[in-house]
């Protein structure tokens, strides 16, 4: 048979297998859910200075400060980070960073995600944006910090420019 009736064949399995969905019926380990929540408070920041990334985490906006209201319960923090990044080395990626109190523990779905992975010199920049969440938060003051860097390689680097931060609180 040749190539391209088996790759043929198999284009058409995988359209349908992404169709069906994989494990049809079967639930997703690492799913986490909140529900029934109402936002408490909604914090926004904006930056419009560029950003130089390396392997060395940098503060892409300044600390945050959230507060989960009430005398009981717990709270739970929606963060969302869009940014524009250029400049990329070849061969490396751009991932962001999300640490609540200081600790990436708990962050969902991971506390490190790649979001960049474009090639691109001067003034050519692409977009990301992705959310995480945090669940359990007590009553008080907590800490929210976003950092971007670059997977390490000979000379890793990239620029981060106009970039928005939210933060969501609900309970």
């Amino acid at each position: 048979m040749s190539t391209i009736k088996i790759s043929f064949r198999t284009g058409i399995a995988l359209v349908l297998w992404l169709s069906v969905g994989p494990n049809t019926g079967s639930t997703y380990a690492a799913e986490v859910s909140a529900t029934n929540l109402a936002l408490q408070k909604t914090t926004l920041k904006t930056v419009d200075t560029s950003l130089g990334l390396s392997t060395t985490p940098a503060n892409a906006f300044s600390q945050s400060t959230i507060n989960c209201p009430g005398t009981s319960g717990t709270c739970t923090v929606r963060v969302e980070v869009s940014s524009q990044f250029s400049d990329l080395t070849t061969g490396d990626v751009v991932v962001i960073g999300i640490s609540v109190d200081g600790l990436q523990s708990g962050v969902k779905p991971s506390p490190t995600v790649t979001v960049h992975d474009t090639t691109s010199t001067g003034s050519a920049a692409g977009v990301r944006t992705f959310s995480w969440m945090k669940k359990g938060l007590g009553l008080g003051s907590h800490t929210v910090n976003a950092a971007f860097f670059v997977t390490p390689s000979n000379n890793a680097f990239a620029n981060a420019g106009y970039r928005t931060l939210t933060l969501q609180v609900y309970k």
